[in-house]
């Protein structure tokens, strides 16, 4: 029978003192968590914004809700309006993450 031994290897992470940190590096260190929280915050603040206004600008549609809903049985504006909201929303949460990965997950970066 053959046994295998696992021997696990620690590596060792090198830990910069304080002194040996540039001015930069010290204030991404204290400062970037602030910095993810406030970049999370205004996206979520910019996406309920966009949905705001967006909503905002759908027409009265009294006189094609009439029509349309004669012709179709449906309303299709108010349809169209909420796919093209939630479309551009989508858009919008895919870039904020991609620009998030971009400015804060990068290697032998603080933030």
């Amino acid at each position: 029978m053959r046994q295998v031994q696992i021997i696990e290897k620690e590596e060792e992470e090198e830990v910069k003192e304080s002194k040996e940190l540039t001015e930069r590096e010290r204030l991404e260190y204290i400062f970037g968590d602030f910095l993810r929280g406030f970049y999370l915050v205004g996206c979520l603040f910019l996406d309920v914004l966009i949905v705001g206004f967006s909503v905002s600008f759908i027409p009265n549609y009294s006189f094609y809700e009439n029509l349309v809903s004669q012709i179709f049985g449906l309303n299709l504006v108010l349809i169209y309006s909420v796919v093209a909201i939630v479309f551009l929303e989508c858009i919008l949460i895919y870039y904020e993450a991609k620009w998030f990965k971009k400015f804060f997950l990068r290697e032998g970066h603080y933030l």
